[in-house]
């Protein structure tokens, strides 16, 4: 086994006490395995050459610190190109990266941290090393079916990794579905798969020496942060030798120590069973020899047994040919089933060549049906444009008909008229005639802008109508949603007041459920679960009106529950599973209690610390180290919480303020302002008893009803003057429509007067007028005789079109009939081609079932020929064939065990006067000798064994130590040379023996070095940030990743930070570095370096982030 897995095994075993057989056998495999790896090692080491181009690995070695092994190009093994579809916020996504330092920056929300998700399990990373869900399927971006994670790693140049096969690029796939596992691919550069498993990624990135494994390489944002404020030497120490692997190899080596002590604490033990072992032997030799007696007895009991023994060998030989018969037989069905694939596999492969060329001729008929629609569309439009026309004439031929009745109607009224005029020519009537007809052409302009006005106030009726319904519909919305919060409201109102609420459902319905699988399982847990953190933690009366902006703000952490390492983040998430908890995450951390007063900020605001009361020092704790809730300040109105954040308020960055009952507003800074909506749900409990929380579900209430009756006002006004805007409108159509009916009776009384005073000049305007009318009836049938021979014409010339669009119909008809044709033969084809699979399916289970029944026999064969070989060896231990075959012997078994009963009847009397059996002292004396022997010869091994693990050990202690010192010493270089950046001086102090690191450094003022912790914020930030350099330095990762290392700084320690980071980092060509960050490095140092790359993404509420900007 493996030291990873020797050190699993002691962690498991504890102190428990093991037998004998155990530790030697954890000793011998130790050992076996210890010199196998000390083999390969030997087997792999490197030939010396002019450069070390070799698989990169995480310890350093001394030859490679001299100037001759530092590469004049990018090592092969970094990350070319990342390509992202449908994975967490992209929906497809690519970027490429340069070989050295890359800053990937973006604001938040962005997707910057999916990017190092993505290259942590498209590398074949866990999920829940990246924080960002429980499972594969979490990251499949909402509403799609399944994400795509392709990296494009460098292969080219020297140290490449099976360049002929691969090229100068390695692509790795890695496709998650909702449905079913995840896949990997591994391709060429021409995109030719070779590989389908993950040990075939494991292979690739262990050869560039990328352990995806290690915390130290991909800091997430809360390993960063844990990694920069690691507050405690130990905690840094711990966290430098995690990074370098060494705690992996003290460990291993604290183990073989523990194997050693314990064996030999054993080995005296052995001795005195052997001494006991030796002393048995000597009582059963001296046993044996006084049965010497009975030999003449034993031989002929011996010949008989061999007799015996020849008879059973003939019989086992039959059977074994029995056996082989039927292998045989098996063998042929097998040939049968292989012939049978193979012909199954031929006609797939036939009907798969058809089904290509009969998916070719579809494609072309689709083609020629694109073609043939084309054509009948212009043949439609043809025919179309000639019904037009036809439409067009027979139109006019019904408008001059429609003409001619007019022109007859009005030739009937003038009738009418010509007469009525006649009869009355000899009356006579008073009045000024002119003046009538002004005041006639007067009423018929008065008439014409009534009408008009009764137009405009129509339309404008109409439209108020509609804009009164818009607003009644959005009145009914607005208001069922309030309703529906008052109804759910009153309900729990109800249920606490009676006391059936249960708190717990507000976080899920299945909750209590998942509690009492945690209290069954409490003994798989090393600490019991907490949570949910809500239950434990309520809001104090005086800010109810916070609760539920601090709970959104609060809402990840509330929401959890806490477990304190990674086994029982794994229990847990089972239960959850089991349980169907959808809406509750997990929180791995340790439980603790601590001074809190260190962490409180005096401001002018309260904070979100003093709005809250902790059921327990442990949680309060939890909190504070979690959400920084001690640096987020209450203040009602957000201009006053921007004004308070311009002025720099020290530790403060964020401000929580209202904005209205079901929506508020969170301050990053003095320049972000997001508003955000509350949560339906209450996961707080409010004051510190039942009444506070009624209280509190009253006022919610109250608010509620308040916005609900402000809404119906607003509305309410808003409709009142729409409708008294209607209401003037009808008025004044009902008053034009009034003063229309009288002026148009005026008008019918003005023209009787004027008619009737009327000369003979009139009536004969209107006999000409007449006449006229009855000229335009001719004109209008000579017309309706033109139109009529048109639509002729165009009837004769449409025959042709039709037919040639029926023509065009039809072909484009018998078209998609072939298409539906060689649709149902690709259909037939693949019913076939689902059936021979099928066919080929049963053939190899067939095929697998004779050939575990071929392996059944051969085994059954190999031990009955392994028996019959036994008993021939045997048979030549009691005699030779020549003297079985020269003795009188029975050839039945019965007679053979007749003769053989009474000579045990003969022995038996001789072992009666010694009072033990025969056999009994055959059988002491061989187990006695046996165990004498193997006794003797494991002792031996195991002091062999224990001599070499020993020098073994020394050894590699020897390495250890030196490894050690070398690792630490170059990672105190690289601490002083970036102090130095900074004009200041220090060094790391590894103090072994207490396994802890303490950081000193001293500024310019500084007389002497001082520890790290009485540092001003800006300089202790920049120490970390250089420690964390000087722990990257020794490890030779190829591929490391920061994520967000930044967020907690001000402006001016970040630039410098980003100065460091660029410094040491820009020029490294063994390793490929990816820094993410929400700020704009470009604005916060002057990069101008071709070997550091800023890609800038965009906000992914576009759908499509391919188009992302790289400097």
């Amino acid at each position: 086994m493996t030291t990873e897995l020797a050190s699993a095994e002691l962690a498991s075993r504890g102190s428990a006490k093991r037998s004998l057989d155990e530790v030697d056998k954890e000793l011998l495999d130790f050992t076996a395995n210890t010199e196998a790896i000390r083999k390969e090692e030997l087997r792999q080491a490197p030939k010396k050459r002019k450069r070390a181009y070799e698989a990169m690995t995480q310890y350093s070695k001394i030859t490679q610190s001299t100037d001759e092994d530092v590469p004049d190009e990018p090592v092969p093994g970094y990350i070319q190109k990342v390509k992202l579809r449908n994975f967490m916020s992209h929906e497809n996504f690519e970027l490429e990266l340069g070989p050295q330092l890359n800053f990937i920056v973006g604001n938040n929300g962005s997707g910057k941290s999916a990017i190092l998700t993505a290259i942590t399990i498209g590398l074949g990373g866990k999920t829940s090393d990246t924080n960002r869900g429980t499972k594969l399927t979490d990251l499949i971006r909402e509403g799609t079916a399944s994400a795509k994670i392709t990296l494009h790693l460098d292969n080219s140049g020297m140290g490449s990794y099976e360049h002929e096969k691969f090229g100068d690029t390695i692509i790795i796939e890695r496709t998650i579905r909702r449905d079913s596992s995840n896949v990997f691919s591994v391709k060429t550069e021409n995109g030719t798969e070779v590989g389908s498993k993950k040990k075939d990624v494991q292979v690739i990135i262990d050869f560039f020496s990328i352990p995806i494994s290690n915390p130290m390489c991909f800091l997430s944002q809360d390993a960063a942060r844990r990694f920069l404020t690691a507050s405690t030497s130990q905690d840094k120490y711990h966290h430098f030798m995690k990074g370098t692997l060494l705690e992996d190899t003290f460990l291993n080596l604290k183990e073989a120590n523990s194997i050693i002590s314990n064996t030999q604490e054993n080995m005296r033990l052995r001795m005195e069973s052997l001494m006991n072992l030796k002393q048995e032997y000597k009582d059963a030799r001296k046993l044996a020899r006084q049965f010497n007696q009975t030999t003449n007895l034993n031989e002929r009991k011996m010949l008989l047994y061999a007799k015996v023994l020849s008879l059973d060998i003939e019989a086992n030989t039959k059977s074994s040919q029995h056996l082989t018969s039927g292998i045989e037989e098996d063998e042929k069905s097998i040939k049968k089933c292989v012939e049978k694939i193979k012909s199954r596999e031929n006609d797939i492969s036939r009907f798969t060549t058809d089904q290509t060329l009969t998916e070719q001729k579809i494609e072309e008929q689709m083609l020629i049906i694109s073609q043939k629609e084309g054509e009948f569309r212009m043949k439609s439009e043809d025919v179309k444009e000639y019904r037009n026309k036809f439409n067009i004439e027979d139109g006019n031929i019904k408008e001059a008909g429609r003409n001619i009745a007019d022109c007859k109607d009005k030739i009937r009224h003038l009738s009418k008229k010509i007469a009525m005029f006649e009869n009355k020519l000899s009356e006579e009537m008073g009045g000024d005639r002119d003046d009538m007809k002004q005041q006639l052409k007067q009423l018929e302009i008065d008439i014409q802008d009534d009408r008009n006005n009764i137009d405009v106030f129509t339309t404008t009726s109409r439209d108020l109508r509609s804009n009164e319904d818009a607003i009644c519909n959005q009145r009914r919305t607005e208001l069922a949603g309030l309703e529906e919060n008052i109804r759910s409201k009153s309900i729990e109102f109800a249920k606490v007041k009676t006391g059936n609420n249960n708190f717990l459902f507000n976080f899920d319905r299945n909750i209590n459920r998942l509690l009492d699988e945690i209290n069954r399982a409490r003994n798989q847990f090393s600490t019991m679960p907490i949570g949910p953190l809500g239950k434990y933690v309520s809001v104090k009366s005086e800010y109810n009106q916070w609760t539920r902006n601090i709970q959104k703000f609060l809402s990840s952490t509330v929401s959890s529950i806490v477990v304190s390492n990674l086994n029982d983040d794994r229990l847990l998430r089972n239960l959850m599973r089991k349980c169907g908890i959808r809406n509750i995450g997990v929180l791995i951390y340790k439980i603790k209690k601590f001074d809190t007063s260190s962490f409180l900020i005096r401001s002018q605001f309260p904070t979100v610390y003093d709005a809250l009361t902790f059921d327990t020092p442990e949680v309060e704790c939890l909190f504070i180290d979690v959400t920084f809730l001690e640096k987020v300040v209450l203040v009602e109105d957000y201009k006053s919480a921007r004004q308070f954040l311009r002025g720099n308020p020290g530790k403060i960055r964020l401000a929580l303020s209202l904005r209205d009952h079901n929506s508020g507003y969170q301050l990053r800074g003095a320049n972000q302002l997001d508003s955000v909506t509350y949560d339906s749900q209450i996961k707080m409990k409010v004051g510190s008893s039942n009444e506070d929380n009624l209280a509190y579900l009253i006022q919610s209430i109250n608010e509620d009803k308040s916005e609900m009756e402000r809404i119906k006002g607003n509305y309410e006004t808003l409709l009142h003057g729409k409708r008294a805007e209607i209401r003037k409108a009808e008025e004044n159509i009902k008053s034009l429509a009034k003063d229309l009916k009288i002026k148009n009776d005026q008008i019918t009384q003005l023209s009787i007067k004027v008619n009737a005073v009327v000369d003979t000049g009139l009536l004969t305007s209107m006999n000409e007028e007449k006449q006229n009318q009855e000229k335009a009836i001719v004109v209008y049938e000579n017309s309706i005789k033109e139109l009529q021979s048109r639509l002729d014409k165009i009837t004769e010339e449409v025959v042709p079109v039709k037919e040639i669009y029926d023509a065009a119909k039809k072909d484009l008809r018998e078209a998609n009939n072939i298409l539906d044709e060689l649709k149902t033969s690709i259909n037939r084809r693949t019913d076939k081609l689902e059936k021979y699979k099928a066919d080929i399916k049963k053939y190899g289970y067939q095929k697998e079932k004779y050939s575990d029944r071929i392996a059944s026999l051969r085994q059954n064969n190999e031990l009955l020929l392994e028996g019959i070989e036994k008993q021939r060896l045997n048979l030549q231990q009691v005699c030779s064939i020549e003297k079985l075959e020269s003795e009188n012997l029975p050839n039945d078994k019965d007679e053979l065990k007749q003769e053989m009963d009474k000579i045990n009847r003969d022995i038996k009397r001789a072992e009666n006067s010694i009072g033990v059996s025969q056999e009994r002292v055959v059988e002491l004396f061989n187990e006695s000798r046996t165990k004498y022997k193997e006794a003797h010869r494991k002792l031996t091994i195991i002091e062999t064994t224990l001599e070499k693990l020993h020098e073994s050990v020394k050894t590699r202690v020897f390495n250890y130590k030196s490894n050690l010192n070398e690792t630490c010493l170059s990672a105190t270089l690289d601490f002083i040379s970036s102090l130095k950046l900074r004009k200041l001086t220090g060094k790391l102090v590894f103090i072994k023996d207490q396994r802890s690191l303490e950081i000193y450094v001293s500024t310019p003022g500084d007389a002497t070095e001082r520890s790290v912790d009485t540092l001003s914020g800006g300089e202790k930030s920049y120490s970390q940030m250089a420690l964390l350099l000087a722990t990257w330095k020794p490890m030779r990762s190829r591929i490391i990743a920061l994520d967000e290392f930044d967020v907690y700084m001000d402006q001016v320690n970040r630039k410098v930070g980003t100065g460091l980071i660029v410094n040491k980092l820009k020029d490294n060509l063994r390793t490929q570095t990816i820094i993410i960050t929400p700020q704009d490095i470009g604005k916060i140092t002057d990069i101008n370096d071709t070997s550091v790359r800023i890609h800038k993404i965009k906000d992914p509420k576009r759908q499509n982030n391919s188009d992302n900007t790289t400097n």
